[in-house]
């Protein structure tokens, strides 16, 4: 209508990680929209309280990303920030290397 293309990144948001039943129920429909012409990114992903519950949420939808071959956009966590960064950075490196 007004000649402008709308583009869009999906994710689970950290904090809904932890709610496991929910976090099932919202990771395919992550992977659908994925599917989607105009969904261009898989994000925020990322951690919010460094649990195990949003470290598999993570997987997945890194998984997802690469599976479509999809930039990530990273959250940083607002909670223990300095313990969240440099989880990160060591996960992401180390999923780097798995992935070779």
């Amino acid at each position: 209508m007004y000649g402008l293309d709308h583009f869009t990144c999906i994710a689970l948001n950290p904090r809904e990680a932890n709610n496991v039943p929910l976090r099932n129920e919202v990771l395919p429909v992550v992977e659908k929209y994925c599917r989607r012409e105009t969904c261009v990114a898989v994000g925020e992903i990322g951690f919010d309280r460094q649990t195990d519950e949003e470290e598999v949420a993570i997987r997945a939808q890194l998984k997802l990303a690469k599976k479509f071959d999809m930039p990530v956009m990273i959250h940083l966590p607002h909670q223990y920030k300095k313990l969240g960064n440099r989880t990160h950075f060591e996960g992401c490196a180390q999923r780097r290397h798995e992935s070779r």
